[in-house]
């Protein structure tokens, strides 16, 4: 029987039992990936950029639109408010309702209020590129790269002069290449090149320096690209263990010579570039007509996997990403919607890893598909990592390769459990949450019992953007400007509601810690050490507290709290979010996840972050005599920045069913 006629009669019935139990399943709130019940944090409230960025993280993408829309045409707002309002008019038109004229009209228009600002050209270059105007996106993207002030928006445009670049050629093979083509590929090269003199460079600037540098046959260009994407030469890292691929690549990238390599430098070359996954790359090399060795090479058992791989990322790519397009379009809480979309994306994935089976099958007996089938081997062949299920309402994929996979120890209040500890990298898809939020936040990980999973590019860029800020004079003045900015807009918010998402108070609390660290570094390592110091500080400290404290307080309460625990999302993300905070060197940088936009949403990091901002709250009202500097005829939430480290650590403690009545913030850091 054709798929599509078994898919159809699958759906019917599912449609039948979604009609059945969708009064439930809505009422259970199994089901909300859509607005909140409770907008009231941004419907009836003053419109700023920042209140559209707190209806978009919480998924209400039609308020934030309307939002951004108020504060764009306010002509009595900050210039600076209307052009950010308009940029993210732009990318939201053409990202989530594929509106590509919007797109271009709404950067315009950024332009049109402030013709000095780099990020405009970059949203315009970015709005060209998606509506197929190349020309005019490297254009725009070039202009960017005049206007630029600081190292950030410098990367940034270049950046986007290499997205223009690599969407330019899109689909042509390398024997495809024009002279043209390889023109404005020789200048892309060159605008991301300075951003390699310090490595590693960011992921994004890493991996389009890759792709650029393999279909110009640069092998220096490659290796030095691959090096700063897996932060080492060698591959290994504190994310990633890719020392295979790397001893292979360190010896025959020097001497590559692009088409005019022998079969085994090439076959070489493109199963280094699979085994660290980057397998369209591999799948060009592979594919390149001009090679005498083309045929040879296509034919190759191992070699032919890659190809199937490569085509297959490229396709569920492409499908997960239309269906969570299609959810923040809908911007509907529907179930009986969800449920048909949902539906329809594990029936077109299933679709591809069937076709995927089909390929692989010609080379070995795999036995008839099923999707378990399909994840053990695709585990083993190519280290495929696949997690689907229900993540703040929403049924979605975390789908990637591991790209380091050992142990570590969790241990907290006198509970200890070996876990594995994996990173998955080179993502297809992170989640919904994730695409949706592009770039503004992201999954980290998550834990089962016995392992802990940490998302590496949820983390590998973060040092680096951090130095930046925190040491760049005109990026410092910008930040403590803004932050000034946000805590006047504290000020309003804690007028009528005491526990609510202050972003004055995260941003200062995130600054007092980078300052922290950055000054540490100072203090214990030589001027030209401090760099390096401060980036691996912030590393260390981050997945200590996000991944081994988080994630372990995960695996620890599912091996050892109460079954209601760990039935209860909320409170395991109550738990585990405490945990960040008491068991961090850096408490003050463990509160992006909590003092969040998400707070007090009907998620289970919303509610837990509600709570724990509840918590803090009654603790200050019981300690307020022992904090320096508070105001107590002030709203005092907002004042949370005031407490020592250790005060922080035993506002927590105070909250932690597992902490002993006597515990104290100096015994968990001693």
């Amino acid at each position: 029987m054709n798929r599509w006629i078994k898919r159809s009669i699958i759906a019917l019935g599912v449609i039948a039992l979604l009609c059945a139990g969708g009064l439930y399943a809505y009422v259970a709130n199994e089901f909300h990936f859509g607005p909140p019940d409770d907008r009231s944090a941004w419907l009836g409230q003053n419109a700023t950029v920042n209140s559209g960025q707190l209806a978009y993280i919480q998924r209400d993408v039609a308020a934030a639109m309307d939002i951004w829309h108020d504060v764009a045409a306010d002509e009595t707002a900050r210039n600076e408010d209307r052009a950010e309002a308009f940029r993210l008019l732009s990318r939201t038109s053409w990202r989530i309702y594929q509106n590509t004229d919007d797109g271009i009209s709404f950067a315009h228009h950024a332009d049109g209020i402030d013709d000095t600002l780099s990020a405009n050209a970059v949203t315009l270059s970015d709005a060209f590129r998606e509506a197929g105007d190349f020309e005019a996106a490297f254009v725009a993207a070039r202009t960017a790269a005049h206007r630029a002030q600081d190292p950030l928006e410098r990367n940034e445009a270049a950046n986007a002069f290499a997205r223009a670049t690599l969407a330019s050629t899109s689909g042509l093979r390398l024997d495809e290449l024009t002279e043209f083509d390889l023109g404005i590929l020789e200048e892309a090269r060159a605008v991301l090149q300075p951003f390699f003199a310090h490595p590693p460079a960011n992921l994004e600037t890493s991996a389009l320096a890759l792709e650029i540098a393999v279909r110009l046959d640069d092998g220096l260009g490659m290796l030095q690209a691959w090096t700063s994407y897996y932060h080492s030469p060698t591959g290994r890292s504190s994310t990633a263990d890719q020392s295979a691929a790397a001893a292979v690549l360190n010896a025959r990238l020097p001497q590559w010579r692009g088409a005019e390599s022998s079969y085994e430098v090439r076959r070489d070359v493109a199963l280094a570039l699979a085994q660290s996954h980057f397998y369209a790359l591999a799948s060009q090399i592979i594919t390149d007509r001009r090679s005498p060795h083309s045929d040879p090479l296509l034919q190759d058992e191992q070699l032919s996997q890659v190809v199937d791989i490569a085509d297959f990322r490229a396709a569920l790519t492409q499908h997960t990403d239309e269906y969570y397009r299609r959810i923040a379009e809908a911007n509907t809480s529907s179930v009986f919607f969800a449920g048909l979309l949902a539906l329809d994306f594990r029936g077109g994935r299933s679709d591809l890893e069937r076709d995927l089976w089909q390929d692989l099958s010609q080379w070995e007996d795999l036995g008839p598909y099923s999707h378990d089938a399909f994840l053990e081997d695709a585990s083993d062949r190519f280290m495929l990592y696949q997690s689907e299920g229900t993540t703040s309402g929403v049924y979605d994929s975390h789908t990637g390769h591991r790209v380091l996979d050992t142990t570590v120890v969790a241990d907290q209040f006198g509970r200890t459990a070996e876990l594995r500890f994996v990173v998955v990298g080179r993502m297809v898809s992170n989640g919904y949450e994730s695409w949706l939020w592009d770039g503004r936040q992201q999954h980290g990980g998550w834990a089962r019992n016995d392992a802990i999973f940490q998302v590496r590019p949820a983390y590998a860029d973060g040092p680096l953007r951090r130095w930046h800020t925190v040491t760049d004079p005109v990026l410092r003045t910008e930040r403590e400007e803004e932050i000034e900015r946000l805590t006047a807009q504290d000020a309003l918010t804690a007028a009528s509601a005491p526990v609510a998402y202050f972003a004055g108070l995260a941003a200062r609390l995130r600054w007092q810690g980078l300052n922290g660290i950055l000054e540490n570094a100072r203090a214990h390592n030589p001027p030209e050490l401090v760099r390096q110091a401060f980036i691996l500080e912030l590393g260390n400290t981050t997945f200590q507290f996000s991944i081994l404290a988080h994630e372990g307080r995960h695996a620890l309460d599912k091996n050892f709290a109460e079954p209601w625990v760990r039935e209860n999302s909320p409170e395991l993300e109550f738990r585990a979010k405490l945990s960040e905070v008491v068991f961090s060197d850096w408490p003050r940088l463990a509160f992006g996840a909590i003092f969040n936009p998400n707070l007090g949403s009907d998620t289970p990091h919303g509610i837990a972050n509600q709570r724990i901002a509840q918590g803090a709250l009654l603790w200050m009202e019981e300690h307020a005599a022992e904090i320096d500097g508070l105001d107590p005829e002030a709203p005092l939430l907002p004042q949370f920045d005031l407490l020592t480290d250790d005060q922080i650590r035993s506002a927590f403690l105070s909250m932690d069913p597992w902490a002993p009545a006597n515990q104290t913030a100096n015994v968990l850091t001693n």
